[in-house]
């Protein structure tokens, strides 16, 4: 399906509704359970992240959506709302080992660094490679019209060139004398009887 600016933003927008929705559903609820009201504390403390990284990679996917040089700047929204995302993630393995007491989600933060500007550089590459590939697929397409369009120029030229013969060849004929058009008749017969005769 083609990606069109209503669409991403009605996909985007739906989706963070229904999660502050389900979050505003499990901040009503209260169950009595270390686990779930760490989860819910955690995600109500990131809810401002949360918020931002979904505008940030909005912005990316919409970006995308038009052509050069409008979609520029999409790679750097994506690359800036993944870094958000993962370090989102980081943090929901540090969420997770101080709830269950548990230290190897803790050892996820020594690499959390090093994974953030890997993230950066390749959403920056990757990015940057299907904009200027957009750019040479646009040439393309401009030159393959150009061609068909020239192809058809070409055929209708020769369409006129036909129908201008025929229709000077029929008015001719027709504003021809009776007495040429009956010599040319004659001629004709007596070209046809001398071949016949040669034959024999």
């Amino acid at each position: 399906m083609t990606k069109t600016v209503l669409n991403v933003t009605i996909a985007r927008l739906v989706s963070l509704i229904v999660f502050l929705v389900l979050l505003a559903i499990a901040n009503v609820l209260y169950i009595n359970d270390s686990v779930y009201l760490g989860v819910v504390g955690f995600l109500n403390t990131k809810i401002l992240v949360i918020i931002t990284f979904s505008i940030l990679l909005y912005l990316g996917e919409l970006f995308f959506v038009f052509g050069f040089p409008l979609n520029f700047p999409a790679p750097i929204f994506n690359a800036f709302g993944g870094v958000m995302l993962v370090d989102f993630i980081f943090d929901i393995f540090i969420m997770l080992g101080n709830i269950l007491n548990q230290s190897i989600f803790i050892l996820f933060s020594a690499l959390e660094i090093f994974v953030l500007v890997i993230v950066l550089i390749l959403v920056l590459l990757v990015g940057y490679v299907k904009v200027f590939s957009s750019v040479g697929k646009k040439k393309e397409k401009k030159h393959k019209a150009k061609k068909v369009e020239e192809h058809d120029w070409d055929d209708v030229k020769r369409e006129i060139k036909t129908a201008v013969y025929h229709a000077t060849k029929n008015l001719s004929d027709k504003l021809k004398p009776e007495e040429v058009k009956k010599k040319s008749v004659k001629k004709k017969v007596g070209v046809k009887k001398k071949v016949s005769v040669k034959k024999k």
